[in-house]
């Protein structure tokens, strides 16, 4: 059930819909960050979705992240490593790196310092993939916050189809959809 006393039962589609001026231009950029050019993998990029959404307690993100994010190949199992132990079979001591580093921004983001960052350097990424991972951590945490401020739940089946259609047609196909209502 949603906070929403004018349709308790919204799901995000809704939400999408009842306010396009808003989802409309947060979907271009989801579009540039997702699907632009980075450092970073496009499944990697939907793992640190799924991964700040985890931190956050946003369930809706982290399984639509998570499902777009295996649909690029990568296991489901790495998520669910990540929330235990950060040290995912098989993930590699450079993406462990940017993981630590996101997980310290999104929970003490006034904490960071120059060898947090370094930490992140030092193990071969370069400054494009800092970049890109601190602005999909500030993303992620806006996302979560319209959807876990307005209770939209985490329907499986919506979340799935969503992970399949950003798999599919990106980002630019929900600021379509949008711009469409």
């Amino acid at each position: 059930m949603s906070f929403l006393k004018s349709n308790p039962q919204a799901s995000l589609p809704d939400v999408l819909r009842q306010y396009p001026e808003l989802a409309g231009p947060l979907f271009q950029i989801g579009e540039t960050l997702m699907r632009g050019p980075s450092a970073l993998s496009e499944g990697e990029r939907e793992l640190i979705g799924a991964y700040v959404s985890f931190l956050n307690g946003c369930h809706f993100f982290m399984d639509v992240h998570g499902h777009a994010a295996e649909r690029f190949g990568l296991d489901r199992r790495i998520l669910e490593q990540l929330k235990g132990t950060e040290q995912p079979d098989g993930f590699g001591d450079q993406r462990i790196s940017l993981f630590r580093y996101i997980r310290r921004l999104n929970d003490s983001p006034g904490d960071i310092v120059q060898e947090d960052a370094d930490a992140v350097l030092d193990k071969g990424w370069d400054e494009n993939a800092l970049v890109n991972a601190v602005v999909l951590c500030g993303f992620f945490n806006l996302m979560n916050r319209w959807v876990n401020g307005l209770g939209i739940p985490a329907d499986h089946e919506v979340t799935e189809k969503l992970g399949q259609m950003l798999h599919d047609k990106g980002y630019a196909a929900v600021a379509d959809m949008v711009r469409s209502m």
